[in-house]
């Protein structure tokens, strides 16, 4: 068992408890209770369909990068994607949202893991 995958894993899968969360309660009840789609019930369920979505897909990439007989190849394109949107996250925020280094880190993590 690869421990540095494990370890990715774990910070991916919580990175998407925490999006999905904290997501829900700062920014799609918000949104939906009084921001442009109030009045369309519609497009409010696809916004939070969608959210929650991603969720799901954080889970699935950390499932990935943990399962047993991934290709390296695989665990190092997940390891640069999160790379990558850590880093951005962190520029463009100027460090001031957690998935900055959340990100990084499974980014990381998951790179190391491949190695």
């Amino acid at each position: 068992m690869n421990l540095l995958a494990v370890a990715a894993a774990i910070v991916i899968a919580a990175t998407g408890a925490i999006h999905s969360v904290l997501g829900e309660r700062r920014m799609i009840m918000p949104l939906l209770a009084k921001g442009a789609f109030a009045a369309m019930p519609r497009v409010g369920r696809a916004v939070r369909f969608t959210w929650h979505m991603s969720t799901l897909l954080m889970v699935l990439t950390a499932l990935t990068v943990a399962w047993p007989g991934t290709p390296i190849v695989i665990v190092r394109l997940i390891g640069a994607a999160y790379l990558l949107l850590g880093l951005l996250s962190l520029g463009m925020t100027r460090g001031r949202h957690i998935s900055g280094p959340l990100f990084t880190a499974a980014g990381l993590l998951s790179l190391a893991a491949s190695m």
